[in-house]
């Protein structure tokens, strides 16, 4: 890579976007390992040529993903992108502005969302905020810009009064400075398009406790059925999202294990926890799973990575050799490795439920 045509502090604060973008993708769960991510934010936020002291290091990402977890937890985010959409709905009408980098304008008492509608438009603004009951509070910031200061969805937000317009068809960012904070608002169209219907994951789980009479698949089968809005990384997993994944992996463990319940429920389960938080899958699916399942589907997943890393020949975990279940372990990470095969044809997820449940009801008759 060639060297950066910035000075330290451009291509430091180059740096930090690329990285807090690329955290946000990981978080999202629209790349599942930090050069993946990086690469697709560098592509997204910069058309020009950058030089190797403009790209982040994976240490800088992680950083920046800390950040998401500790001081605005990714549920929170998700919250604030939510309420920035639902806020748009009504709007839109004012030809807003977004400042779309959220993390970038936090302050010690939180994360706000900063809006911007040009003058010209006010009176329309004034009826928006009746209209929709919004309880607005009115002020003026030092540089003698007029702001609305409201909640709308549990979200604090401001809408700035910019001075004059905007051309209609005006695709270029309004960059400026406010009460000695700088600002980079852009079309909230483009901001929000890669937004994608929320779900409501407690009322999820709720669907998917077992029942007395213990149906796993019924139980299981609305977290499964989730899977398939999960995309995976296309370099390590190029055959496409992980309902997909799951079912090759499952169709490979029938062939070694067709009359082992519990070996093919971890076959199907061990990606459920990218549902919830692809930074740590693993023990998001324990998370998930426990009570769930049984102990043994627990260990399998649980212990597939370290599985992984015992076929590449790290044996750092040879005491898991002591398991009963060690080569079902070891099977299932060779079927994980061999499940990313874009094409495979493969069984629908109501035919691998089908074949659970019938294993299931020939042991009961037993």
């Amino acid at each position: 890579m060639s060297a950066s045509h910035h000075n330290s502090d451009q291509s430091a604060r180059i740096r930090e976007r690329i990285a807090r973008e690329a955290a946000r993708l990981i978080a999202r769960g629209k790349a599942s390992s930090f050069h993946a991510a990086r690469t697709r934010a560098t592509r997204w936020l910069s058309q020009q040529k950058l030089g190797s002291a403009d790209i982040p290091s994976q240490e800088e990402i992680a950083h920046e993903l800390d950040a998401l977890s500790l001081t605005n937890d990714w549920d929170q985010l998700t919250k604030i992108t939510w309420a920035a959409l639902q806020t748009f709905d009504w709007l839109q009408i004012c030809r807003p502005r977004l400042q779309p980098d959220w993390l970038d304008t936090r302050t010690a008492d939180g994360v706000t969302i900063h809006w911007i509608v040009p003058r010209t438009l006010l009176e329309k603004l004034e009826q928006a905020v009746l209209s929709h009951r919004i309880s607005v509070t009115k002020r003026t910031v030092e540089d003698g810009l007029t702001c609305l200061d409201f909640y709308a969805s549990g979200v604090p937000q401001t809408i700035f009064i910019w001075k004059g317009d905007w051309p209609a068809d005006d695709e270029q960012p309004l960059c400026c400075t406010i009460a000695g904070t700088e600002y980079r608002f852009i079309d909230p169209a483009e901001a929000l398009k890669h937004v994608e219907p929320a779900t409501d994951w407690e009322e999820l789980l709720a669907e998917s406790d077992v029942d007395e009479d213990g149906d796993w698949v019924a139980a299981l089968q609305p977290l499964l059925q989730g899977l398939e809005n999960v995309a995976l990384d296309s370099q390590e997993h190029p055959e496409g999202n992980a309902l997909y994944h799951a079912l090759q992996v499952f169709e490979l463990g029938r062939d070694k294990h067709p009359y082992d319940e519990e070996f093919l429920w971890a076959c199907l389960l061990h990606e459920v926890g990218r549902l919830v938080d692809v930074r740590n899958p693993v023990k998001a699916a324990e998370r998930i799973l426990q009570g769930r399942v049984s102990e043994r589907v627990l260990f399998l997943i649980r212990e597939l990575p370290a599985a992984q890393e015992l076929l590449r020949g790290d044996l750092s975990h040879k005491g898991l050799r002591k398991s009963d279940s060690f080569d079902e372990l070891l099977d299932l990470a060779r079927c994980d490795l061999a499940g990313r095969v874009p094409g495979r044809q493969t069984a629908t997820l109501q035919e691998a439920l089908d074949y659970l449940g019938s294993l299931a009801n020939a042991w009961d008759e037993y």
